[in-house]
């Protein structure tokens, strides 16, 4: 049953999810975080977790710059991790703290420059972060791809879009993604 559940586009429209456990259709419902289910011919089992946050059991205040120095670790570890690829890969970058420290660790991590690609606005400068993009593109010496979107090129691409979602969004920035990601894939 794909009827909509109105009590979840009221949610969806006030706060722009729908919380868990609720979906945008009446007859379906989302698993707790953490949680799987199997199935088989006899139908779907009870949901049953899979991970629980580990709780520390110190209650001690970490020293700063350790706690600096073990976040730094566990960031380049992470994005080391994730570099294995059997294709070429890259990174989104939009000149931010985050992206930018992605691809600092993975431009060290790899040894040579890394794919890199932002989104920017033709019309809203406002909404265009490209020039901070390239500071960084520059800064770790990256193989830097831009797309700048027109007006027509997000009203074109929104059918498209919507149709691969299996439920309402509300973040707009969907739309910039999906479409860097279609030119992305060019290179990467």
């Amino acid at each position: 049953d794909r009827s909509v559940d109105p009590q979840a586009l009221v949610e969806h429209l006030q706060f722009g999810y729908i919380a868990h456990p609720a979906t945008i259709y009446r007859a379906a419902r989302r698993l707790p975080p953490g949680h799987y289910v199997t199935f088989d011919g006899s139908g779907i089992g009870a949901p049953t977790r899979y991970y629980e946050p580990p709780v520390s059991q110190t209650r001690t205040t970490p020293d700063y710059s350790e706690t600096c120095v073990r976040l730094r670790r566990r960031l380049a570890d992470a994005v080391v991790r994730r570099k294995v690829s059997d294709v070429p890969i890259g990174a989104f970058l939009s000149g931010g703290v985050d992206s930018s420290i992605i691809v600092a660790h993975l431009a060290e991590a790899i040894g040579r420059p890394v794919c890199t690609f932002s989104v920017g606005d033709a019309g809203q400068k406002s909404y265009d972060e490209t020039a901070y993009a390239r500071l960084a593109a520059r800064r770790f010496g990256t193989d830097h791809h831009e797309l700048v979107l027109t007006e027509r090129d997000v009203l074109d691409a929104i059918p498209n879009i919507l149709d691969h979602l299996s439920e309402p969004v509300g973040d707009s920035s969907i739309i910039p993604t999906a479409l860097l990601s279609q030119f992305a894939r060019k290179f990467v």
